[in-house]
């Protein structure tokens, strides 16, 4: 089994050592590489493992260490419309607290 951890790729803000966990910064060039290369790998990801726990379990394990480390609470983005991962943190106890609508930007 494998569990991956995916984060975004390379920003402006990770070239500039800035640690903002709510700002946004753009990809750099580099950064829309990575994600693609990224995108690539995870469609070719076999179904097979889906709906097996390894998500719960992976989530309980964060979550708990977040906790060991004296933090009161967790925060969790989810999109929106997927459903499955929203069943899974719901019944895992986290409960929403806004929606943001993201739109893909567009060059006119």
């Amino acid at each position: 089994m494998v569990i991956l951890v995916i984060r975004h790729g390379e920003t402006e803000a990770n070239i500039l050592d800035v640690h903002e966990g709510r700002a946004d910064f753009e990809l750099t060039q580099k950064g829309h590489r990575q994600a693609a290369a990224m995108a690539r790998y995870v469609a070719a990801i076999k179904n097979e493992e889906q709906g097996k726990g390894h998500g719960r379990l992976l989530t309980e394990y964060a979550t708990n260490i977040v906790i060991d480390r004296g933090y009161k609470e967790v925060t969790l983005w989810c999109v929106v419309n997927n459903k499955k991962a929203r069943n899974l943190y719901d019944s895992l106890g986290f409960k929403e607290v806004f929606v943001e609508a993201f739109a893909e930007k567009k060059t006119i």
